[in-house]
C-alpha cells in the first residue's frame, strides 16, 4: 500500500557525495561537470592555484579574475538562490608556478 508520505519520499531528488581531482600545470584546464556541484570544497595540493568558478549557466568567464587557492588552502561554495549561485557548472583552473593537484569534493543531484 502506498501512503502520500511514501509518494513524496519517492519523488525526492538523488543527492550523492562526490569527489574528484584535477592535475594541475601552469596551462590553464577548463572543466565543465554534467552535473553541478549544489555544495563543493576545493582545494590544492602541491602547489598554489588559480581558479575561476562559473555559479550559474550564464556566467562567462572573459571578464572573470583567477581566484588564488595556497597550497592546502580550500574554498567552499554552496548553492544559494538568494545570493544568485545556482551551482558550480564549469571550473578553469592552473598552477601558478609548478605542478599539483585540485581536489574537489560536495554533493551533487541528478535533476542539474
Amino acid at each position: 500500500m502506498l501512503t502520500a508520505g511514501m509518494a513524496e519520499a519517492q519523488s525526492v531528488k538523488s543527492r550523492f557525495i562526490v569527489s574528484d581531482s584535477l592535475a594541475l600545470t601552469t596551462s590553464e584546464i577548463d572543466s565543465t561537470f554534467t552535473y553541478p556541484w549544489e555544495s563543493v570544497t576545493i582545494w590544492a595540493v602541491g602547489c598554489d592555484a588559480l581558479i575561476k568558478i562559473e555559479i550559474n549557466k550564464q556566467d562567462d568567464f572573459t571578464s572573470d579574475s583567477f581566484v588564488r587557492i595556497d597550497d592546502g588552502s580550500f574554498i567552499t561554495i554552496t548553492k544559494n538562490g538568494e545570493l544568485g549561485i545556482s551551482g558550480v557548472y564549469r571550473v578553469m583552473t592552473k598552477a601558478v608556478s609548478g605542478t599539483g593537484i585540485l581536489y574537489m569534493i560536495g554533493t551533487k543531484t541528478t535533476d542539474g
